[in-house]
């Protein structure tokens, strides 16, 4: 971040996805009538496979209480490190 100290202010870096990446598959919505059912969670997982996606960045509402939130929830700081390790953002 760049600060300006005189300001007050700090301008952020913003991450986007590279060119060239599926937004198809990038881009996970939750709309309301879908976080709570666990079909459409698993439709998305199939659509996304192993391409870089934002499903691997959240914790969908559908999983609290479910089975292994501790790995689930693990896995966010690890998939983050590997998006910045593989270049999938630039400025």
């Amino acid at each position: 971040m760049k600060t300006y100290d005189a300001l007050a202010v700090g301008r952020p870096e913003v991450l986007l996805p590279r060119q060239g990446l599926d937004l198809t598959k990038w881009a996970v919505v939750a709309c309301d009538q879908y976080t709570s059912e666990p079909e459409y969670w698993n439709k998305v997982q199939e659509c996304v496979g192993e391409e870089p996606s934002t499903l691997n960045l959240i914790y969908p509402e559908v999983y609290l209480g479910g089975a292994g939130p501790d790995s689930r929830i693990a896995r966010i700081p690890e998939h983050t490190q590997l998006s910045l390790d593989h270049r999938i953002f630039e400025e």
